[in-house]
C-alpha cells in the first residue's frame, strides 16, 4: 500500500487562516524579514542592484537577488488572500516604491502607467511596481504587521483595475506607436496647465482604441474615444461646443496615420454616454506605456 498522501498540519493551516483573515490586497508590510526577490544571470546584469550581487568573475550562474525595499504591497486579490491555505498556498507581493517625478506619478494615479498600482495610504508619490512580484507562502506572514494601502472602495477598485490593466494590456499594431506619438506628447506636455486644454485634459477618464475592422487587418481605422468624465465636466471646463471641436480637431490633427492606419478619428465622449458595446469592443490607450519610465 502507498504512503498516505503529505499535509500541511493542521494546527499551522489554523494559525495561518486565523491571522490572514484581516489581511486585503494593497496591504503594506514594512519588515527587515521579508524582501523582493529577483532571479538573475551573474554575467549579465541589467541593473545596479544585480550587478552588486554579480561576483564580477565572468562565470555565469543563476543567482537569487534579495532587493531592498521600503515596503512590500500585497497584489493577491483579497479572496485568494483569506481561503483556505490548504488549497491557495501562496500570497504574491510587489515592492512599494516612490514615483518622485510629479508628471509620471499624476500618470500612473490616472492609469497611464499600469506597471505601477497606487497605494494612496502611503502617499501620492507610493505605488506597487507590479513589474516585480515576489512569491511567499502564506505561513510567513504570521505575526507580521501590516497596514492599509487602501482606504475606500473607489481606491481598491482602482488597484484592482490597474493590477488587471498590466497584466491584460492589448498589443497594438507597431504602426500605432509613431502614429500617434505626437499626439500623446501634447497631452502629456498640456495636462495640468490652466488653459482650456489643460483643464481639457484633467477631464478626462481614460482613452481607448477602435480598430475597424480589426486590429489584425493589413489596413485598419482607428477610433480614439477620449472618455471625459461627465457632461457636466465638460459643461464646466466651457458651455461653447465650437471650443470642444476646435480641441477635438486639434488632437485628431495631430495623429500621423500611417503603416497599417489608414485615419484616426478623435471622438470625445462623457463616459456615462458611451455604449457598452463599443466599451468592450475597444483597448485603453496608455500614455506612459509608449515611453520609457
Amino acid at each position: 500500500m502507498g504512503s498516505e498522501p503529505w499535509r500541511p498540519d493542521d494546527d499551522v493551516v489554523q494559525s495561518v487562516r486565523t491571522e490572514l483573515d484581516s489581511w486585503r490586497q494593497g496591504d503594506v508590510i514594512k519588515t527587515d524579514n521579508l524582501s523582493s526577490v529577483v532571479l538573475v544571470r551573474s554575467d549579465q546584469p541589467l541593473t545596479q542592484a544585480s550587478a552588486d550581487t554579480a561576483p564580477g568573475d565572468g562565470t555565469s550562474e543563476m543567482l537569487i537577488n534579495e532587493e531592498e525595499v521600503e515596503a512590500l504591497v500585497v497584489t493577491s486579490q483579497t479572496c485568494d488572500v483569506v481561503d483556505d491555505p490548504r488549497h491557495f498556498p501562496h500570497i504574491t507581493l510587489s515592492p512599494l516604491v516612490r514615483l518622485e517625478n510629479p508628471n509620471h506619478a499624476d500618470e500612473a494615479r490616472r492609469g497611464y502607467r499600469p506597471r505601477y498600482a497606487p497605494v494612496p495610504g502611503e502617499g501620492d508619490d507610493a505605488f506597487a511596481d507590479l513589474a516585480r512580484v515576489t512569491t511567499i507562502e502564506k505561513p510567513l506572514l504570521v505575526g507580521v504587521e501590516h497596514e492599509p494601502g487602501l482606504r475606500t472602495d473607489q481606491e481598491i477598485r482602482h488597484f484592482q483595475r490597474i493590477v488587471q490593466r498590466h497584466y491584460g494590456r492589448f498589443a497594438f499594431p507597431d504602426d500605432l506607436n509613431p502614429a500617434l506619438t505626437a499626439l500623446r506628447d501634447r497631452l502629456r506636455d498640456k495636462k495640468g496647465k490652466d488653459s482650456f486644454e489643460g483643464h481639457a485634459i484633467d477631464a478626462v477618464d481614460e482613452i481607448r482604441l477602435a480598430a475597424l475592422p480589426d486590429w489584425t487587418a493589413p489596413s485598419l481605422e482607428v477610433d480614439m474615444y477620449v472618455l471625459l468624465k461627465s457632461r457636466e465636466a465638460m459643461t464646466e471646463i466651457s458651455e461653447d461646443a465650437e471650443e470642444w471641436e476646435n480641441q477635438r480637431q486639434a488632437w485628431e490633427d495631430r495623429c500621423v496615420p500611417q503603416g497599417c492606419i489608414r485615419s484616426i478619428r478623435v471622438l470625445l465622449i462623457p463616459l456615462d454616454e458611451l455604449d457598452a458595446r463599443s466599451y468592450l469592443d475597444s483597448d485603453q490607450w496608455d500614455l506612459g506605456g509608449m515611453s520609457p519610465p
